[in-house]
């Protein structure tokens, strides 16, 4: 099987951080697996099959290619769709939740010939302003971070990061955190802990953002400051 993504950001779009390694993501598609424990094993079988049947390339140039075609050759019996369908569940109509497609059938082995002669010019980097490249590792390593087994360590450290990224990512966007920042030219601040700076920081976010801060905050403060005094 020869795959050809239309566009860069649909092969991006699986795990653009490498992040991800999670529950299958194609749940979101409306793909319903009967068994969800069965995930692992569904992702390993379909990068296997990938490695041995499947070539996957994309268009480089972002928002160009909008045709959608299919060609089949079945031991010599050819037949070809163009149409609306996206190769997808609900694109095929293999959901519940359907799609109205237009679709064409192409019976005509003139026109499937020269529609194959497009494909094979897009795909073999032959076509006049358009470039094309192997993304078969690409959605390889996505499919591998479905079926790995990892550690217990790593899963509490995952866990770790899923609860205070977004603690994390105020630190870091915070002024506070600039040498720059007049806060940290200040004798209170080069007498707290690491600790204790996080916490000033936090807080001071929180009062930027919602222009406020908890109770539990407040009392930290005035005992901190009642410490310093």
């Amino acid at each position: 099987m020869r795959f050809l993504y239309g566009d860069p950001s649909s092969i991006k779009s699986l795990d653009p951080a490498k992040i991800s390694k999670k529950q299958f993501n194609i749940r979101d598609e409306n793909i319903e697996l009967e068994n969800q424990l069965d995930q692992s094993r569904v992702a390993k079988d379909c990068a296997e099959w990938i490695k041995r049947k499947v070539e996957i390339r994309s268009v480089k140039k972002i928002n160009f290619l909008h045709g959608k075609l299919y060609h089949i050759n079945n031991s010599g019996v050819e037949d070809a769709i163009v149409g609306s369908s996206n190769f997808t569940m609900r694109g095929l109509g293999l959901s519940k939740n359907k799609n109205i497609e237009l679709n064409l059938e192409v019976d005509s082995k003139r026109d499937r010939k020269d529609l194959l002669t497009w494909f094979n010019k897009l795909w073999n980097n032959k076509m006049e302003d358009v470039e094309v490249a192997d993304v078969k590792k690409e959605a390889l390593e996505y499919l591998q971070q479905l079926y790995l087994d990892y550690s217990p360590e790593f899963i509490y450290y995952k866990t770790l990061y899923y609860l205070f990224y977004r603690f994390i990512e105020e630190q870091k966007s915070a002024d506070l955190l600039t040498e720059g920042g007049t806060l940290k030219d200040t004798q209170i601040w080069n007498q707290l802990f690491d600790f204790q700076k996080d916490a000033v920081k936090s807080a001071v976010n929180k009062i930027n953002t919602h222009n406020a801060v908890s109770l539990p905050t407040v009392l930290a403060w005035e005992k901190l400051m009642k410490r310093l005094q």
